[in-house]
């Protein structure tokens, strides 16, 4: 699922990026989300992206971690590079 959806994500070193959510899916029981920067980010690249595992926190709201393993990375952007050439 494409959405365009903004996160702001707040690092241990007290920035604050906004991201735009560009793609959802679900692998396994988890649902997974890549994310954009909005605009320039430092130390990412142009077309570089964050995969995260979303979990729904407390009040409802959607709980975003940042995903390590290369596994799951793999295949959240293999599914988000299809959806991209499927919307050509």
């Amino acid at each position: 699922m494409i959405t365009n959806d903004i996160i702001t994500f707040s690092f241990s070193n007290g920035e604050e990026t906004d991201f735009y959510e560009v793609f959802r899916t679900v692998i396994g029981n988890d649902i997974y989300s890549v994310l954009k920067p909005v605009g320039y980010a430092p130390n990412f690249e142009e077309n570089e992206v964050l995969v995260c595992r979303v979990g729904i926190a407390p009040r409802g709201m959607d709980n975003y971690e940042i995903e390590r393993d290369e596994f799951i990375i793999d295949a959240v952007v293999r599914e988000y590079d299809e959806s991209l050439e499927k919307s050509k």
